[in-house]
């Protein structure tokens, strides 16, 4: 590590202006690798906590879905069938969030801890040595050269390891991430690839696609009953067919009512009557008919008739 490579041994104590130059140089490019490192190391940390958030998503997507298998005080308990799928991919979302722990651990120690070290590197001894690298070597007090050339010829070392760290720290950057995500991705491929992991999906497959194919029927045919009633005759929904307009598609009529028939001498048809049935009422349509002088009705299903008091 403290070999030097760019400067001269002999460079250390002259203080020659081409030695100057030469360290001026080299640490303006220690200075920009140092600042890739340093944003290397940001994206690289940046992926980890997306790691660790996505971790904690898949836990709380996990809890959800767990949720949703137990009944409450406003809904009843699901079927054993979604029970059962839901046990079995939980347990399944279970091994994948422990396979990323696994994997944001190791990532941790062999990437992100390692470009740590590197950042520390330039942020400590680089900074460091700076202050001691100016001073004229000759006019240093005797029994001070000898730390002062070893410094100094230190400082040297990691000015030309600064240089030769360039390309080593994306290289190894690019490694692990690979090599961890390779491994990851293999893992998770065994896991999903699994027999139980198969069947479960073709049975949810299925499960899934009955009951689409229900839902759009049911879709279908609510959709069809409304528009049928758009077209209904508004003489279905209302007690007194003479209130409608004329042309039974209209509104009721505001003004105009005429006068029922006073000489009929009898009259039959159908009224909706409000009954109380176990303490609750409802409404029920009757059929209604006049029979000396007396207004008669008469129920679905019912073979008396009873006398309708007005």
């Amino acid at each position: 590590m403290n070999e030097v490579d760019s400067f001269d041994l002999n460079d250390v104590h002259l203080a020659a202006p081409h030695t100057r130059f030469l360290v001026q140089a080299t640490q303006k490019k220690a200075n920009i690798i140092a600042g890739q490192t340093q944003a290397i190391h940001h994206a690289i940390s940046s992926v980890y906590h997306a790691q660790v958030t996505l971790t904690e998503s898949y836990r709380n997507l996990s809890s959800v879905l767990q949720s949703t298998a137990s009944g409450c005080a406003e809904l009843s308990e699901p079927g054993e069938q979604y029970k059962q799928f839901n046990f079995q991919f939980v347990s399944i979302m279970d091994e994948v969030i422990e396979l990323h722990q696994a994997m944001c651990t190791d990532f941790q120690s062999s990437v992100l801890d390692r470009l740590q070290g590197y950042v520390d590197f330039f942020s400590v001894y680089l900074l460091r040595g700076r202050t001691r690298l100016w001073f004229n070597f000759f006019s240093i007090p005797f029994q001070f050269r000898r730390e002062y050339e070893r410094t100094a010829t230190m400082y040297y070392g990691y000015l030309n390891q600064a240089e030769r760290l360039r390309e080593i720290i994306p290289l190894l950057t690019m490694v692990g991430f690979v090599e961890r995500y390779a491994q990851h991705m293999k893992t998770m491929a065994k896991l999903t690839s699994s027999e139980m992991a198969v069947t479960l999906l073709e049975l949810i497959q299925s499960t899934l696609q009955r009951k689409l194919d229900d839902e759009s029927i049911m879709s279908t045919r609510f959709t069809n009953r409304a528009d049928e009633l758009r077209f209904e005759s508004l003489s279905k929904f209302c007690s007194d067919p003479w209130l409608l307009t004329p042309d039974m598609s209209g509104d009721l009529h505001p003004n105009i009512a005429p006068q029922p028939n006073r000489k009929l001498q009898s009259k039959c048809g159908r009224l909706l009557m409000r009954t109380r049935v176990n303490l609750v009422w409802r409404w029920v349509e009757v059929f209604c008919h006049t029979q000396a002088g007396n207004l008669m009705s008469q129920q679905y299903g019912e073979v008396r008739r009873s006398v309708l008091s007005v």
